[in-house]
């Protein structure tokens, strides 16, 4: 999430029963968790939809909400302690909170006020392992040989070639939503390592490199098979992976190659939002499971 830890703010009672208050009334980007506690604990529900909750009877002040019977499917939630991460828009609260089974409900209390983490959001997502990025970019075809071979089978193999590759172009470009195919281009297909809201990384041998200086058009991102649109882009850095010495020990050279978006998307900007936002949440549950643990001691 950032280079350091998050802190958190703890909100008065008050002011937490009207953030629970916000979310029940039915702003369009709140949402509700309820998670096992601990860095490692399970989601046992996620509530978008507010119209079958409500705001129960408070415990000695503290704010409860009633849920209904099929939020939780686990057994055994009234023997310890859940944690609740609550999210309107971009902003998110956290709190220890207990559940009861009643007679038509669930009642989730919380034991305390909502704590709102603190700390600089990380604005880049490694891809690596959790996430398969592929960006296809498309490139000028490299000149053709004009020479003719007399063997029939060879030439039957090239042609055979050439027409599987421009069938797989129409298809990644089909599966974009693009129906025309220029003549002359080819398509290249790069890992991205990372993605952030003002660019990317992707990973190429030497000659993708040179296929890719200058200022692109029309680049592909699938990000774990959501798809968007990328319209121009730069190279504006490029790093060997390894030192000089190892290098020289293998066959190919391999480059992180830093990508700037020129332009974005609205669909781009949404998609890198949502995963950045997931991240965001992981983190700050792993780090409110430590702050709890270190405030009872």
């Amino acid at each position: 999430m950032s280079s350091r830890p998050a802190t958190f703010q703890k909100l008065g009672l008050d002011e937490s029963m009207n953030k629970l208050k916000l979310a029940l009334s039915g702003h369009s980007l709140a949402h509700l968790e309820v998670w096992e506690h601990g860095p490692e604990g399970r989601r046992l529900a996620h509530l978008s939809n507010f119209q079958e909750v409500k705001m129960a009877s408070a415990d000695a002040g503290r704010p409860a909400l009633e849920l209904p019977l099929n939020t939780f499917s686990s057994e055994g939630l009234e023997s310890s302690s859940v944690v609740v991460l609550l999210s309107v828009g971009k902003l998110h609260y956290l709190a220890l909170a207990k559940v009861a089974k009643m007679a038509k409900c669930w009642k989730l209390s919380l034991l305390e006020g909502l704590h709102r983490p603190e700390g600089r959001r990380d604005e880049r997502l490694l891809t690596y392992p959790h996430h398969q990025a592929v960006v296809y970019f498309l490139i000028q075809k490299a000149p053709t040989n004009n020479v003719i071979s007399f063997n029939r089978s060879e030439n039957r193999q090239k042609d055979d070639y050439s027409k599987f590759k421009h069938e797989n172009l129409k298809d990644v470009l089909a599966s974009f939503g693009v129906e025309h195919v220029s003549e002359g281009v080819e398509l290249m297909e790069l890992r991205a390592i990372d993605l952030s809201p003002m660019g990317l990384s992707v990973m190429a041998n030497g000659h993708e490199v040179q296929a890719l200086q200058g200022k692109g058009q029309n680049a592909f991102l699938s990000l774990n098979g959501e798809k968007v649109i990328l319209p121009t882009y730069r190279v504006v850095h490029q790093v060997s992976f390894l030192d000089a010495h190892s290098q020289s020990q293998r066959a190919v050279e391999w480059f992180k190659v830093g990508l700037e978006l020129a332009s974005k998307t609205v669909e781009y900007e949404n998609l890198i939002d949502k995963y950045l936002d997931e991240k965001l949440k992981a983190v700050v549950r792993g780090e409110f499971a430590q702050y709890v643990d270190k405030s009872k001691k």
